[in-house]
Parts: structure tokens; C-alpha cells; sequence
């Protein structure tokens, strides 16, 4: 945090400012990983877009409460946020997003 007379400046480890970092990684400039398999994939996302209507059989979250069933359909174009870090399509397509 640097104050600069009429504003204040929080950047990051990588000293890019924080609202720049928050544009980045909302936007996806992060980059992502397109799933599709119900091999269970690790990585470290903070979004998971729906491409088509989907089902998991895996979904390791930061998320308090039930866990995703299998049965559960998420509808394409929803977008649910956490961290994740593993993740196992049923069926269905995704784009998860990188932090």
C-alpha cells in the first residue's frame, strides 16, 4: 500500500495494482482449462463457466454445506466461483479459469 497525496495504491507481489489484477483475472487473461472428461483434473481456478448444461462427479471447492451430486445440473452459461481445485465433468463441457 503506497500513499500518493490524493490516492492510495494497493498492488500486488507482482506490484500490478490491484484493481488491474482483479480486471485480469475476471476477464479470464488468466487463461483457462476447457474440460470435458470425467478424469478428475487438478488445478487452481477461481471460476468454472458451464458450455453446455453439466453435471460433476468430482468437485473439490472452498465451499461450506453439501457437496455437488452427481445429479446436479448446472445450466449452460452459469458461472460459479470459489477456488478449485479439482474438478471431474459427469457430462457436459466446461472452461475453468485460472487465478
Amino acid at each position: 500500500i503506497a500513499w500518493n497525496n490524493s490516492f492510495i495504491s494497493v498492488v500486488n507481489d507482482q506490484n500490478r495494482p490491484l484493481f488491474a489484477q482483479a480486471t485480469f483475472d475476471v476477464n479470464g487473461f488468466n487463461g483457462g482449462t476447457y474440460i470435458t472428461s470425467s478424469t478428475p483434473i487438478s488445478g487452481n481456478w477461481y471460476a468454472i463457466q458451464m458450455l453446455s448444461d453439466t453435471t460433476f462427479t468430482g468437485l473439490t471447492a472452498n465451499w461450506n454445506g453439501n457437496s455437488v451430486a452427481n445429479t446436479d445440473v448446472f445450466s449452460n452459461g452459469t458461472v460459479i466461483h470459489g477456488t478449485f481445485r479439482g474438478i471431474a465433468v459427469n457430462s457436459g463441457r466446461v472452461i475453468a479459469y485460472n487465478f
